[in-house]
């Protein structure tokens, strides 16, 4: 009777192992469901709370005092990524909306980190709204390839006060399912690329709420990051939304990134 109890439990813990594990890409978690990660949103809140008490860090839901002396602005503090970053710095990171009358950097002194959360469409306003003395404090975390952005084929970088090798670029490898939550992290996913002057504060604060990230030497490195993943995003999209092979008929309903690993792996492989 002790063997088959003993037994029963092993297999539940085995199973339990396994659903652990699973699963998938976070370059686009946002795709899946809130069900398939739960518990690793979970998981990755209680780590990141321990973290912030165990180094004596103010809670991010509290307001700094009206004269607070900030240490950094977030550019599109109301998105996913940019309400992120404001918790992050626990009250001392400006939030900034992304409208013409603000100006980045008018809330921290140069040399402080102005993070930027905005779509890749609206990179160009943020720069061309930054005083020039202030332009290598930018820290994009964004999509987009940086060389697109900030330079001209054969003429050098497109603004300004930019430095290649100073402003701070990414290319993230992690989700944020809505306003408000914790970044999704996965071991298999790749490392989120940085680099810049302030690659070191934004590895922190990803590492933080167990986000990898890679601080890079080479501006290239960061290209070459940003079109894989690009290249990437295209292919998922593609096998998401193709007609069904038995059918000529469209998909009534969009397969998730889980569903195309399962029911779509030899034409993800192929494609790659």
């Amino acid at each position: 009777m002790y063997m088959s109890i003993y037994l029963a439990a092993a297999a539940v813990a085995g199973f339990m192992l396994c659903v652990e594990s699973y699963g998938f890409n976070l370059s686009f978690a946002a795709s899946s469901s809130i069900q398939q990660i739960k518990s690793r949103t979970t998981k990755q809140r209680a780590m990141s709370t321990r973290r912030l008490h165990s180094n004596n860090r103010q809670n991010s839901d509290i307001l700094p005092p009206a004269d607070v002396d900030y240490t950094g602005e977030v550019i599109g503090a109301q998105g996913r990524i940019g309400s992120f970053l404001v918790k992050s710095g626990c009250g001392f990171y400006a939030p900034l909306s992304n409208s013409r009358e603000c100006e980045p950097g008018s809330k921290t002194r140069e040399g402080a980190p102005i993070f930027v959360s905005v779509p890749a469409t609206q990179i160009g306003n943020v720069i061309e709204r930054t005083p020039k003395q202030r332009r290598n404090d930018l820290v994009f975390v964004t999509n987009g390839i940086p060389s697109d952005f900030l330079c001209e084929e054969n003429a050098g970088c497109l603004y300004d006060g930019i430095d290649i090798q100073e402003i701070t670029v990414s290319v993230p490898h992690f989700g944020i399912l809505k306003v408000g939550q914790y970044p999704i992290a996965n071991e298999s996913s790749p490392p989120t690329i940085v680099h810049g002057r302030h690659s070191q504060v934004l590895q922190r604060i990803l590492s933080e709420y167990g986000v990898r990230a890679q601080v890079v030497d080479d501006p290239k490195i960061v290209d070459g990051a940003a079109i894989k993943k690009l290249v990437w995003v295209s292919i998922m999209w593609l096998l998401c939304h193709e007609c069904d092979d038995d059918s000529e008929r469209r998909i009534e309903h969009p397969l998730t990134v889980v569903e195309v690993h399962e029911q779509r792996n030899s034409d993800l492989k192929r494609l790659v």
